[in-house]
């Protein structure tokens, strides 16, 4: 099954509607297309429903918004680079902010949105920190090169007693994680479940 060029997961065909017929998604969205208030509330509240049915069947989500709608993954794990540059990391876990340097690396920190659950994590010890995104993305310069590191201070931040190792990860997920991207995002269940067992046990 297709939705505008789209195939559609076999695990959430049964929530994917599509707009009235006189109307279509992006003429709704766009304002292009008027409709009555109550069908219009109507139509964008599917839509969303849709998109988060079919987003949670995917393994990295993305940012989508939809007129000032936004349907996110909001689980996202940084990995401080400690392997290769153990000062980044050391200040990163200072400051209580998610940062990465030079491109294209430093622009994912853009990816961070307000409210954003936060999980900094350490290679070959596991998350070492958590915290929730601002959505202000701020730059400095970086080792004498202007603008090369991207950062977001993140509110609530907690350094963790013990980590929480990359087993014990997979175990509260309940599923395999790869943990060697800059920054990634993690299914909804997935961040949820890592979230609480942090909040509970760390």
């Amino acid at each position: 099954m297709e939705e505008g060029g789209r195939k559609i997961p076999q695990a959430c065909r049964g929530s994917w509607r599509s707009p009235p017929r006189q109307a279509s998604w992006s003429g709704v969205f766009s304002g292009n297309i008027k409709l009555k208030h109550s069908q219009e509330k109507r139509t964008k509240q599917r839509l969303i429903g849709s998109l988060t049915g079919y987003l949670k069947h995917t393994s990295n989500l993305e940012l989508f918004t939809l007129r000032g709608l936004k349907v996110t993954n909001t689980y996202i794990v940084v990995n401080t680079n400690y392997k290769y540059n153990e000062e980044a990391h050391n200040e990163m876990l200072h400051n209580g902010k998610a940062a990465a340097y030079y491109s294209p690396w430093k622009d994912k920190i853009r990816r961070i949105q307000k409210g954003d659950k936060v999980f900094l994590y350490k290679s070959g010890t596991g998350i070492v920190a958590a915290g929730i995104g601002t959505g202000t993305v701020d730059t400095k310069d970086y080792k004498g090169e202007p603008d090369e590191e991207y950062f977001m201070i993140l509110d609530s931040f907690r350094r963790l007693k013990e980590p929480l190792s990359a087993g014990e990860i997979r175990k509260a997920a309940g599923r395999n994680i790869v943990f060697l991207q800059t920054l990634f995002s993690l299914p909804d269940e997935a961040g949820k479940k890592i979230w609480r067992r942090i909040h509970e046990n760390h």
